[in-house]
């Protein structure tokens, strides 16, 4: 832990450590971006890396990241950091410092409404990431405790990366989750998964028999049948449980969003 005043909106650093051996410290620029008008300068440069990575991750997208942080309240302080060699954005780190408990705790930015997070980067350097992470390491003043969840391959290798020697790290690893990854098709999944995902294509044969139908929507479409899916998540384990996402308010100011920017990356599936 670190405690330390708050200092400039925009910092630059040259002398990164961890820099690989190969490479000249100089051609490498970090900025910390804490403005929203800064987050905005950077949208063009974060879509166009984005259109590079190998495997997409709606998660990681501008779109998405931006809508989870305009839709928080009380909003935390974007702490992005955009890593640059000769000019050209090649990492991102898309954090957020809020206060929890008079700490200042850095954490992603969608962390409450997203299942895979991590950096963006270039997908052909490895070494971007440890080049982010020493640089968060070395901006400690800024912050007190890290807290970087929901790191999952094939999405990212955050977990994996050696951590700067200069902070305390803990590393927990989830043996249960809402989700599961799979690296084929949802036959793939059906065939090898676990008992209730195989027990489903007999399931869906069922239902279908009977009358059932299974609809997919995307962009407006799926906008229009926003009060469904609140109706749906209601009457589910989670709203009995308090753990509703997807009612009127933020959950779904941001899903409308998604869905109208990234139409083509996400779709609503309803069971009728």
């Amino acid at each position: 832990l670190h405690r330390a005043r708050a200092v400039g909106a925009i910092s630059r650093l040259v002398d990164i450590p961890l820099t690989p051996s190969h490479a000249d410290a100089s051609e490498f620029e970090i900025e910390i971006v804490r403005t929203l008008g800064g987050l905005e300068a950077l949208q063009p440069e974060w879509n166009a890396l984005y259109q590079r990575l190998s495997q997409k991750n709606a998660f990681l997208s501008y779109a998405w990241t931006r809508a989870c942080l305009d839709f928080q309240t009380p909003a935390p302080e974007p702490f992005v950091l955009a890593l640059r060699r000769s000019g050209k954005l090649i990492g991102l780190a898309p954090l957020c410092i809020e206060k929890r408990l008079g700490f200042r705790v850095l954490r992603f930015i969608a962390d409450d409404r997203s299942d895979y997070l991590g950096f963006v980067r270039d997908p052909d350097d490895q070494t971007i990431a440890p080049l982010l992470m020493a640089a968060l390491a070395r901006h400690a003043a800024h912050w007190d405790l890290m807290i970087l969840r929901r790191l999952a391959e094939p999405f990212t290798l955050l977990h994996k990366i050696p951590r700067p020697t200069s902070s305390y790290w803990h590393r927990a690893e989830w043996t249960t989750s809402a989700f599961c990854r799979c690296d084929g098709d949802f036959d793939a999944l059906h065939a090898s998964g676990p008992s209730w995902i195989r027990e489903m294509p007999r399931r869906r044969r069922k239902f279908i028999r009977d009358g059932g139908a299974a609809l997919h929507f995307s962009g407006a479409d799926a906008v229009d049948r926003l009060d469904i899916v609140a109706r749906v998540e209601a009457a589910s384990w989670k709203g009995s449980e308090g753990q509703t996402r997807l009612q009127p308010g933020h959950g779904q100011d941001i899903l409308r969003r998604a869905f109208v920017q990234l139409s083509d990356q996400i779709q609503l599936w309803l069971a009728f």
